[in-house]
């Protein structure tokens, strides 16, 4: 039977415990074996024994492999075999040879209809989609496992595939869904053989405390996979665990602790050959020796930190390292090399288009610039640096409010459970009756008593019925009104977001010169800051809660516009001057003389109050 692997962007997660007693072991049995599938299951556990650990030796076993399964025409065990070069090849950093073998084994996997196969080759393309910073493409693949994996109810590969959804957010950004996928999978881990698994989902939970700041339950949950791993002689994932607790020591400023934990991190890193994890040590004892005011050993290990990530093609990388060496060099006043290095990182970080680290690196440039008296390039650098952290900015909004959405739409399901449990209530209270009335029916001399209690009773079912009615169309008309309350402030929001992007590209195009895309961004943030579908979406949200308010205003004021509709309704909803004017995208004076045409339409003295007098309608 085939080991579960499921490929990570630094940690594979792998329950193979690796240790030399079980190597040797499989070794002898190897040995003594004739040329069979017996022999071939265990080249395969040779394989991943050694994997993590000496991934070189792991290939010559994988290659053994594919020979002998060759030799026997076993197609199954060549496309593992296949498989399993092309993995040792990725843990030697060697990409372009990784995904050539994976590319033999997927078609021998699909044809042949092995479910396990063709997920593993989906986990390792995840992984370097995710590496690339392709999250799309890893949120695609993995969804595919876990729909295949939960067909064959194989609940620990869901929550092994679980865990990378986590990271995957986690890298989006979005740490919410990342902790909640994480926990999923701790859920389906929880099992004293899966030790292992359930220490790599700590790992990523104690990344995720690190990126929302909360350094000491990071520490705590780092420190309780490390113990994990070391028990379990797991060199590559213990460099991994310790590399993170260097990491979230270099954020608390406990620089002694950072120092002795990433030297073991990078002595491990380098006994198992793994460079993503020798590259982030080496990046990290940089950070550790800048807090410590070592100039030239921080520049010694960032640099280094660079050359790896440079020739193992991970850009991410040399983007954080080059900032960090641009950092230092200008910290010290040395302004010629700073430069150097943070332009690196930003045309790397344009190459790419990774945002956050443009944001970073301009706004240091910003401040070499500055440094230097070059002070309009520093504003031009500034400038460009607000627009995108504004533009950052909006998409933060869009994912809270698409997160909004998933909230609402969960409770609009909550509701209809609940309602549907009123009525099988009401189903159920009828069946008694009917049964009641049968019983009754056959009753003889007593049915006329009993007839009465029945009729007593049909009286009280009916108020029960009337009570549960009248309880869920006030659950529906609550829920309807927080869902037109969120939709009012979503466009209030929205117009306010759109407005400051708008000043803020207006500032862009002053102070550069280029003129790239401004008239199509502002032309599409005028179109959808007064987009009509917006106020369709919220007058139906409206007419539900109001019923015929519209129809009576109408009615009533035939010379109101439809803008001066709209107005009324937000003055419904008791809105304030400053939301009303937000969301009809108007200044102040614009409110005050939409009020003073209202009163006069609606024929109002100066004693009158229009709030009251639109609340009545």
């Amino acid at each position: 039977m085939k080991y579960f692997l499921l490929i990570l962007i630094l940690i594979p997660l792998c329950g193979i415990t690796q240790n030399t007693k079980e190597t040797d072991s499989l070794l002898k049995i190897y040995n003594s074996l004739p040329d069979n599938n017996d022999k071939l299951d265990t080249l395969d556990k040779l394989y991943y024994s050694v994997l993590y650990n000496n991934p070189k030796l792991a290939k010559q076993y994988a290659f053994n492999m594919l020979e002998l399964a060759t030799e026997l025409k076993e197609t199954e065990e060549i496309g593992y075999a296949n498989f399993n070069i092309g993995t040792s090849f990725r843990q030697l950093g060697q990409k372009d040879s990784a995904t050539f073998y994976w590319k033999k084994a997927k078609p021998i996997f699909e044809k042949n209809n092995i479910v396990h196969g063709v997920t593993l080759v989906n986990s390792a393309y995840a992984s370097l989609a995710l590496e690339n910073g392709n999250h799309d493409l890893a949120l695609q693949l993995t969804k595919k496992n876990i729909n295949l994996r939960e067909t064959d109810n194989d609940t620990i590969s869901v929550g092994l595939s679980y865990s990378f959804m986590g990271i995957i957010y986690r890298q989006k950004g979005d740490f919410k869904l990342a902790l909640d996928y994480c926990f999923k999978a701790l859920k389906l881990l929880d099992d004293p053989e899966r030790q292992l698994e359930k220490a790599d989902v700590l790992s990523e939970i104690a990344r995720i405390e690190g990126d929302l700041a909360n350094y000491d339950n990071a520490i705590k949950f780092h420190k309780e996979a490390a113990t994990v791993y070391r028990a379990k002689n797991d060199k590559n994932f213990l460099a991994q665990s310790l590399s993170n607790l260097g990491d979230n020591y270099n954020r608390l400023e406990v620089y002694d602790k950072a120092e002795k934990t990433l030297n073991e991190a990078l002595m491990l890193a380098r006994e198992v050959t793994n460079p993503v994890i020798e590259g982030f040590a080496l990046k990290q004892l940089g950070t550790t020796y800048m807090g410590l005011n070592q100039t030239e050993k921080s520049l010694n290990y960032l640099k280094q930190a660079m050359n790896v990530g440079e020739k193992q093609d991970r850009v991410l990388d040399v983007i954080q390292a080059s900032y960090l060496i641009s950092q230092n060099y200008n910290g010290n006043n040395n302004t010629a090399m700073a430069l150097k290095y943070v332009n690196k990182a930003i045309h790397l970080s344009d190459s790419v288009n990774i945002p956050l680290n443009l944001l970073n690196s301009l706004e240091l440039r910003s401040l070499i610039y500055k440094k230097r008296s070059q002070f309009q390039l520093a504003l031009e650098d500034h400038t460009r640096f607000k627009f995108i952290q504004d533009s950052l900015y909006v998409i933060e909004k869009s994912k809270q409010i698409e997160e909004l959405k998933t909230i609402y739409e969960t409770e609009k399901k909550e509701l209809q459970i609940a309602q549907q449990e009123t009525e099988i209530s009401l189903l159920e209270q009828e069946a008694q009756v009917n049964k009641l009335q049968r019983i009754l029916l056959g009753g003889g001399l007593l049915l006329s008593i009993l007839l009465f209690g029945l009729g007593y009773y049909a009286i009280r079912q009916k108020m029960k019925r009337n009570q549960l009615e009248k309880e869920r169309v006030k659950a529906e008309l609550d829920f309807k009104k927080k869902e037109l309350t969120t939709h009012a402030l979503h466009l209030a929001k929205k117009n306010e977001v759109l407005e400051n992007l708008k000043q803020q590209a207006k500032a862009f195009k002053a102070t550069s010169t280029e003129n790239k895309g401004y008239q199509e961004l502002i032309k599409t943030i005028n179109f959808d800051q007064h987009d009509d579908r917006n106020w369709e979406n919220f007058t139906q949200y409206f007419e539900q809660v109001h019923k015929d308010f519209s129809t009576n205003v109408k009615s009533k004021y035939p010379e109101v516009t439809k803008n001066e509709l709209r107005f009324m309704a937000l003055l419904k909803m008791n809105m304030s001057s400053k939301e009303i004017a937000t969301i009809l995208n108007i200044s102040a004076d614009g409110v005050k003389k939409a009020r003073q045409r209202l009163r006069k339409k609606m024929d109002l003295t100066p004693q009158d109050s229009l709030e009251n007098a639109v609340l009545a309608i």
